[in-house]
């Protein structure tokens, strides 16, 4: 092809089990003449580059690209400049995504003319932890107002989970910014927005995401997630959403109290109002979810990691160096 119409990136790490079904779900054999899957892998140490190279066997246009760096941003930048076609679409081997997806974009960006469209994150969990996460990642406790999480939506959002570019809003905006990481996508959008982009969400379009399935590799998740936002905070100099300062807020307020309550003890009302709260919020899952006391215990364990590490995550950013702030005018070529 001298020029596809699509370029879908797809970036990875050790996804050995999840990279074929992600291809697989991808692939839509109307419009695959007219697409390149760019498998963009940060040197893996299991099988996921021959299962790449197995895919690349009965999906046409399907290359591997090395990204030595490994980080995800840099992996997208990578694919940026590798990528040929009129749209780009930013894909996660770590989901399954419905029939017709890329043709769904597609339409969503014709029709509202938008330079970035999407749909939502539909986390299905597998075990008890990632049951209980995929259950926080989809209720407002653990994250929200984030439309791109909570579904029933149709319209414009500051950001949203992946997304359908036309491949020259890169040249206007830029490319992803790698110390952003994993905040990457929300930085994008933001400058996105500034340059008079839309950014347009079909919840009805939705990816079904394998959440971590430790309460450990949640809070790390979550950490890291803190980070981003703090730095994308600093670099642009302004709050990305008034629900970032939430959890900060709250993480500060409950190391007060438990300070505050050995001189005080009605100062620990503070963090026991916090615990009922998320016992509160958990117990439907408890009962619906087949996991009995174990899954509420475990989904009330999910909300507090996930509020505490992103709050940890993001004040500790705001006590490191300040980035350069972002200035109009830094622009991206492609190499076609």
């Amino acid at each position: 092809m001298d020029r596809p119409l699509v370029s879908v990136l797809v970036p990875c790490f050790n996804e050995e089990d999840e990279l074929e079904p992600c291809l697989d779900s991808l692939f839509e054999p109307e419009l695959a003449p007219e697409c390149e899957w760019l498998v963009i892998d940060g040197r893996s140490t299991d099988s996921t580059r021959l299962r790449a190279q197995e895919a690349a066997r009965r999906i046409p246009n399907l290359r591997l690209v090395d990204n030595p760096a490994r980080l995800q941003a840099h992996g997208l930048n990578l694919g940026l400049e590798a990528a040929r076609g009129r749209y780009l679409v930013r894909a996660d081997a770590h989901a399954v995504y419905p029939p017709g997806y890329l043709k769904g974009l597609l339409g969503l960006l014709e029709e509202t003319g938008a330079q970035n469209a999407g749909g939502m994150m539909l986390p299905q969990g597998r075990g008890l932890w990632g049951r209980a996460a995929a259950a926080a990642m989809g209720h407002p406790l653990g994250v929200g107002d984030a439309r791109f999480h909570l579904g029933g939506f149709r319209g414009e959002v500051d950001t949203l989970y992946l997304g359908a570019f036309p491949a020259e809003i890169f040249e206007t905006v830029g490319p992803f910014d790698p110390q952003a990481h994993p905040n990457e996508d929300a930085e994008l959008n933001l400058r996105l927005r500034r340059a008079g982009g839309r950014v347009f969400l079909d919840s009805a379009l939705q990816v079904a995401y394998q959440p971590r399935d430790s309460l450990g590799r949640l809070a790390r998740q979550y950490y890291h997630y803190g980070r981003g936002r703090a730095y994308t905070s600093l670099k642009h100099r302004r709050l990305t959403s008034p629900r970032q300062l939430a959890p900060p807020l709250l993480l500060l307020g409950l190391a007060a109290s438990l300070v505050w309550g050995l001189f005080w003890p009605p100062a620990l009302l503070v963090p026991a109002a916090y615990l009922a709260g998320l016992a509160l919020a958990a117990l439907p899952h408890g009962r619906a979810g087949g996991d009995g006391y174990r899954g509420w215990l475990a989904l009330g364990l999910a909300f507090a990691a996930m509020h505490l590490s992103w709050a940890a995550g993001f004040l500790g950013r705001l006590l490191g160096p300040w980035p350069r702030k972002w200035t109009p005018g830094r622009r991206f070529e492609r190499k076609i």
